[in-house]
């Protein structure tokens, strides 16, 4: 919309957040070269999160092919999750992938729960638990079960109530990071290289998302938080 010099004009928006937290993000009204710059630097930041992601997923994905060991494919899984999330967050797949039908682009919020269902299936595989550590394998079942049948059941009602995820939200979120970070002790115990630079990744990751929620119950820059996020998912990555 167009402001003249000295108008007025009452406008009406509702906001709703990718998950159930109570504080307001500050809104703010820039003129439009103003607003060009801003999008630009974040659509540029974005695609080269982005590209990181997606080059690592294809590049396991040929990896998966050579081999077939299912680690590869859990990592792909676990890639493509978190590459979604963020494209839900930022509207993209909204605004130009479903631009018609941008409902459908809401469903895909659950991918922050499907990204730990593949964690938890690579750190099987990549410990080797089923084989070496039987009580980890165990309980590392019964978290990716317990997971699964979470996101399954809100992935379900969403049809009836878009708004399901935010029942669970960045509590779960929180949540799962406190496992991982139990986890990330048990494998530092694990007399193994490979799999303690695996527990630094993981354990990146968690201080990262820890970050971001805490830092958004105190009101700090929602910006910051989605790139303290994202440096937690690349951290982890690479």
């Amino acid at each position: 919309f167009t402001l003249e010099s000295n108008q007025t004009k009452s406008i009406y928006v509702k906001i709703q957040y990718l998950f159930n937290i109570p504080v307001v993000s500050p809104i703010s009204i820039s003129d439009t070269l103003s607003y060009i710059r801003q999008t630009t630097i974040e659509n540029f930041i974005q695609g080269i999160f982005q590209g990181l992601l997606w080059l690592m997923l294809f590049y396991n994905l040929f990896l998966y092919i050579s081999t077939r060991e299912k680690s590869y494919l859990y990592y792909i899984g676990y890639v493509f999750s978190f590459a979604m999330l963020m494209l839900y967050a930022f509207q993209y797949l909204q605004d130009f992938i479903f631009p018609e039908n941008p409902e459908i682009g809401s469903y895909f919020g659950i991918s922050v729960l499907v990204a730990f269902i593949f964690y938890f299936l690579l750190l099987r595989e990549f410990i080797d638990s089923r084989n070496k550590h039987p009580r980890i394998d165990k309980s590392l079942k019964i978290i990716i079960a317990i997971n699964t049948i979470v996101s399954t059941i809100i992935f379900i009602i969403q049809f009836f109530y878009i708004e399901s995820l935010a029942l669970v939200g960045m509590q779960y979120v929180f949540l799962n990071a406190l496992i991982l970070l139990v986890y990330v002790v048990i494998i530092f115990k694990i007399d193994n290289r490979t799999s303690k630079i695996f527990a630094i990744g993981t354990l990146v990751l968690v201080l990262f998302i820890t970050l971001a929620i805490i830092g958004t119950y105190m009101g700090a820059d929602p910006d910051i938080l989605i790139l303290l996020f994202e440096l937690g998912i690349v951290g982890q990555v690479f």
